[in-house]
């Protein structure tokens, strides 16, 4: 299997954002972009969110390397993005949620 080629990037993300499938969840850790290679690129935010461990895992960069923080419930809050933010459970409930609510609306 080859890995997704494309155009590099001309500025840098606030914040990358992976939703990892519980059937590639192996190739999503192994094969995609690896946490170097995010820190290589001083992308300061990375979420990985996956349904199989039902937690969500942020990794800021803090000097060179990316802290990692497991979050299973509660807000998580964007230190690059200002206002942004999510609560933690929301990916994992069954329904989702309303988007009303999400967008606080509700």
């Amino acid at each position: 299997m080859s890995k997704a080629k494309g155009v590099p990037l001309q500025v840098c993300p606030a914040l990358v954002v992976e939703i990892m499938s519980p059937t590639t969840r192996t190739i999503d850790l192994r094969e995609k972009v690896k946490l170097e290679d995010y820190a290589l690129a001083r992308i300061p935010a990375i979420g990985r969110w996956t349904r199989k461990t039902k937690e969500d895992v942020v990794h800021r960069l803090q000097g060179g390397d990316h802290a990692v923080n497991r979050i299973a419930f509660g807000k998580v809050e964007s230190q690059t993005i200002p206002g942004f933010w999510l609560e933690a459970g929301w990916l994992f409930q069954e329904p989702l949620p309303p988007i009303a609510e999400c967008l606080g609306f509700a």
